[in-house]
């Protein structure tokens, strides 16, 4: 079985808000061929200083989102108890690199490694070239993220 790995470095995007928690991409998808596939991804983004008070705060994971046309098989919770389709792919862990006592400033960033989130199954391949990454905080709100992050789509062609 075949594996496509497409890295998205998050200066190739174009900014959608004002935060920069929402960003498009272009990618080329006619390199894949028809069928199904098994997606896992892996993130990291540049640490960030925080103020000890402000670390405390944020410590609830953030909530990646991607807009790709071919996932059918992702749901949410939602007030009305339908059963709505989501794009969240997953969840991205804070990872604090330095961490001293108060009031001293905290190193952070956002992680996920390939085996954090469960696979997505998806059927067929996106058309067109854009896609949009978009980070969310539990709330459902954007995230102010850092700038910068890397982001790696794992693709395993199934049949």
């Amino acid at each position: 079985m075949k594996t496509y790995s497409i890295h998205i470095n998050s200066t190739q995007g174009t900014q959608l808000d004002a935060l920069g928690a929402i960003q498009q991409f272009k990618f080329d998808w006619s390199i894949l061929p028809e069928g199904e596939y098994e997606m896992t991804f892996t993130f990291q983004s540049q640490f960030e200083k925080l103020t000890a008070a402000n670390a405390l705060l944020e410590t609830y994971p953030t909530q990646l989102f991607i807009t790709l046309p071919f996932i059918q098989t992702k749901y949410a919770v939602n007030s009305e108890g339908t059963a709505g389709s989501s794009t969240l792919l997953g969840l991205l862990t804070p990872f604090d690199g330095h961490h001293a006592a108060s009031p001293h400033p905290v190193m952070r960033c956002l992680v996920a490694g390939a085996s954090h989130n469960s696979p997505t199954y998806v059927y067929g391949k996106p058309q067109g070239n854009t896609f949009e990454v978009s980070l969310k905080t539990a709330t459902g709100s954007a995230n102010p993220v850092p700038v910068f992050y890397d982001l790696v789509i794992n693709l395993k062609h199934l049949c």
